[in-house]
């Protein structure tokens, strides 16, 4: 685990021979990915109005290092960033209000911390204020873009009450995700991508201003290479009998190639081939897809290896079936020939025989 990042470790040895016991130790050098630390001055709970100085800060911890690099509204932030990590506003004005995130270039990826909308008040006729607090809360929906196998951190605006569910592709249920208002995911995968809510659990709510704080989406989308589910399986048919091996994968940027080698033969999704099918790819989720293939009858020139290929833009994947084979009880192989058979089995016996001679006089 990260906390066991310069941890010293140290053996100790005793024995007979020696008067003393001796040691040798080591220090633990721990890679971990990116984790966020967000704060401000003044401290949040302190409202801020507009004309005032306002510094936002992030530490970035990691191993190696990283360094912090703040994002408005998923661009450039409006002030300069200072090399440790801050955003300094020497008079904030309203037009700096949006979505703060902090993100980072790590050795396993880009990473993002969670978002923090800064509210900057200012003096508005009465009449005027909620109109200009539901058109600010109405554009709280945002776009996270996160490669393969990172992480992102999701958090509810502060000073609400909700929780994270996320939208079921097909269904539009909403699946809750625990009770935090923070949500962190490690290592995502593309399965992962989808609307995130982050809804209020008091159904009885009667402030709309609430209901909206508490009904922030986030659409989350993973790029980087294709990835095949199973990337190696083993796989046993039965002898006269079809088979169907079927594989997922997924890709973003989406993938511009598909192919099957079996036999030594390439068989493209939609074509069949001496008594193979491949069928056209299906989607299954959000940029995720299923293929198939299908053996009508299996026969000994069916065994070996079964490959999937997918390409696009950002590289290429594989996935790998060996096929195997077994008899259905009581079936007999019938063979072309007569003799050919009788010999197979002759031989079969002759070296079972063989083998118990061995083992039973050396």
């Amino acid at each position: 685990m990260r906390t066991h990042h310069n941890a010293t470790l140290t053996c100790l040895v005793n024995h007979i021979a020696l008067k003393q016991p001796v040691n040798v130790s080591l220090l633990l050098d721990v890679q971990y990915t990116p984790s966020f630390a967000i704060s401000r001055e003044p401290g949040f709970g302190i409202p801020i109005r507009e004309g005032m100085p306002v510094s936002l800060k992030c530490d970035v911890d990691s191993n190696p290092r990283a360094a912090p690099l703040w994002q408005k509204d998923d661009t450039n932030p409006p002030v300069q960033q200072t090399p440790d990590g801050f955003l300094n506003f020497t008079e904030i004005r309203r037009e700096h209000s949006g979505w703060y995130k902090c993100t980072s270039r790590h050795l396993l990826g880009r990473f993002s911390s969670i978002g923090y909308f800064l509210n900057v008040r200012y003096d508005v006729d009465v009449t005027q204020e909620p109109d200009f607090d539901v058109r600010e809360l109405s554009s709280t929906g945002r776009h996270v873009e996160v490669d393969l196998g990172g992480a992102v951190q999701l958090a509810c605006p502060s000073g609400t009450s909700g929780c994270w569910s996320r939208l079921e592709p097909g269904s539009g249920r909403l699946e809750p995700l625990g009770s935090s208002q923070e949500l962190k995911i490690e290592q995502v995968l593309y399965q992962e991508a989808g609307e995130y809510r982050c809804v209020s659990p008091n159904k009885e709510s009667l402030r709309r201003l609430d209901t909206l704080r508490n009904s922030l989406t986030v659409n989350l989308t993973i790029t980087g290479r294709p990835m095949v589910f199973p990337t190696n399986k083993s796989i046993t048919a039965v002898y006269g009998q079809p088979l169907t091996l079927t594989i997922e994968f997924c890709a973003n940027p989406a993938y511009n190639k598909v192919l099957w080698i079996a036999r030594d033969k390439v068989v493209r999704p939609g074509n069949s081939e001496d008594g193979i099918i491949a069928y056209d790819i299906t989607n299954s989720t959000t940029n995720c897809h299923q293929a198939v293939l299908f053996l009508t009858k299996v026969t000994n020139s069916d065994i070996g290896e079964y490959s999937f290929l997918v390409r696009s833009p950002n590289g290429l994947s594989e996935g790998v079936f060996m096929v195997n084979m077994t008899y259905a009880s009581g079936y007999i192989v019938q063979s072309a020939s007569g003799s050919n058979s009788a010999t197979f089995y002759v031989n079969v016996v002759n070296l079972l025989l063989l083998l118990l001679i061995f083992t039973c006089c050396y």
